[in-house]
């Protein structure tokens, strides 16, 4: 979360090398999360929501479709995607990480990056596993009921 260190690392940093981290909050009929456990990469072991970087150019919404498809195999589209948060992430690299409910989605989650990922399910909101810095907050705001 921010701290002092975090604050120095954003200053040091101008925006427009600032990475943008989109995260899909995800969930099921059973009131479950989609997370994915990462691998090979920063946060090794620990779940995330499933997302990636923003392109240049590319819309929010599109970034979460291109996601969930290249990622878990899942189709979703743009207009079932709605932005609900922004979160600044100081740990490690310093992003902005984005927030985005998905309320439609076809298919069953598939792991289709097996060098990244190494599990993927939904969990219960009551008993989440260690979630990865880079979409945690994002998802407490979500379970707070903090949109922007």
């Amino acid at each position: 979360m921010y701290n002092e260190t975090s604050k120095e690392k954003f200053e040091e940093t101008s925006m427009s090398d600032l990475p943008i981290g989109v995260n899909a909050i995800l969930i099921n009929e059973k009131g479950e999360i989609l997370l994915g456990k990462r691998k090979n990469a920063f946060g090794d072991g620990e779940f995330s929501l499933i997302g990636g970087h923003l392109k240049d150019g590319e819309r929010i919404e599109a970034c979460i479709v291109r996601e969930l498809w290249e990622e878990v195999g899942l189709k979703v589209l743009e207009e079932d995607v709605e932005v609900v948060n922004f979160a600044f992430v100081g740990e490690g690299i310093p992003m902005i990480e984005i927030g985005a409910v998905v309320k439609k989605y076809e298919g069953v989650p598939t792991i289709k990056e097996p060098l990244y990922c190494e599990k993927i399910g939904f969990f219960r909101l009551e008993e989440l596993p260690k979630i990865f810095v880079g979409t945690r907050v994002n998802l407490e705001l979500y379970l707070k009921g903090k949109f922007y």
